[in-house]
C-alpha cells in the first residue's frame, strides 16, 4: 500500500510548533495560501484542493465568529434587522439551514481527510489541467498553476458561493518547457523553475495589468 503525504503548517519562531492541517494526500508537490484558503496540487490524484482554515470562503458555522455568522448572512441576503439581537448559536442555526438547503451532494470530490478536516477538489470550470504541480497566488483572487506535463502556465480565477470554491481560466501562458514544479511571486514577476534535462532552469514572466507574459 502507498504511503499517504500529509500538509502541515509551521511557527518557525521560538517556540517552534508544527500542525497537521490535512493529511492522507497521495501525491502533494505544489502548495499555495491566500485569504485563510490553502491549495495543494495532487500529481496521483491531478487534482488541486483546497482547505478553508477559517470558514470564510467555505462556510462552517461551527466555527464561525458572531462577526462572520452576522457577514455570511448579509453576502447572502439572508439578513434582517431583527438577527441583530439573535445569540450566536441562533446565527449558526440559520445559516446551517441555508447551507442545507442549497448544498449540492460532493463527497465524491472531498476524499482528502485528515485531522478532522476535509480538503476538497477545486473544480476548474472550464480548462482541464493535466498534471497541476506548481501553485503561486497573486492577491485574493488568482491562482497560478503549472502544468507538468505539457509546460502550460494558467491563471485562474477563484470564486466562493459560500458553499465550494470554483475556478475559471483566466489565461494560458505555453511556455514550451516541461516539469516546472515550483513557483513564487515577487515584485510583479512569476519565478519558476523546472527541472527538465534539455530545458531545466529558473525563469521569470511578468505580472502586468492583470495578466502574467
Amino acid at each position: 500500500m502507498q504511503p499517504k503525504a500529509n500538509c502541515f503548517s509551521a511557527r518557525l519562531h521560538y517556540p517552534v510548533d508544527v500542525v497537521e492541517i490535512t493529511g492522507k494526500l497521495n501525491h502533494p508537490i505544489g502548495v499555495a495560501y491566500t485569504k485563510e484558503v490553502i491549495y495543494v496540487s495532487d500529481l496521483t490524484e491531478k487534482a488541486i484542493f483546497f482547505l478553508d482554515l477559517k470558514g470564510n470562503s467555505v462556510y462552517d458555522p461551527d466555527r464561525m465568529t458572531i462577526k462572520q455568522l452576522q457577514k455570511a448572512l448579509k453576502d447572502q441576503g439572508l439578513w434582517e434587522n431583527k438577527d441583530r439581537t439573535l445569540k450566536k448559536a441562533d446565527l449558526q442555526q440559520k445559516l446551517q439551514k441555508w447551507i442545507k438547503d442549497n448544498q449540492v451532494s460532493t463527497e465524491s470530490s472531498g476524499n482528502v481527510i485528515g485531522s478532522g478536516q476535509k480538503a476538497k477538489k477545486l473544480e476548474i470550470m472550464d480548462h482541464e489541467i493535466d498534471a497541476p504541480a506548481g501553485l503561486c497566488t497573486i492577491g485574493a483572487d488568482k491562482l497560478i498553476v503549472s502544468d507538468l506535463k505539457s509546460g502550460n502556465i494558467s491563471m485562474l480565477t477563484l470564486t466562493s458561493n459560500g458553499l465550494t470554491v470554483t475556478a475559471s481560466t483566466i489565461q494560458i501562458v505555453y511556455t514550451c518547457i516541461p516539469l516546472i514544479y515550483n513557483m513564487v511571486l515577487k515584485d510583479n514577476y512569476v519565478y519558476f523553475a523546472s527541472s527538465d534535462l534539455a530545458k531545466g532552469g529558473i525563469f521569470s514572466i511578468e505580472k502586468k495589468r492583470g495578466k502574467i507574459s
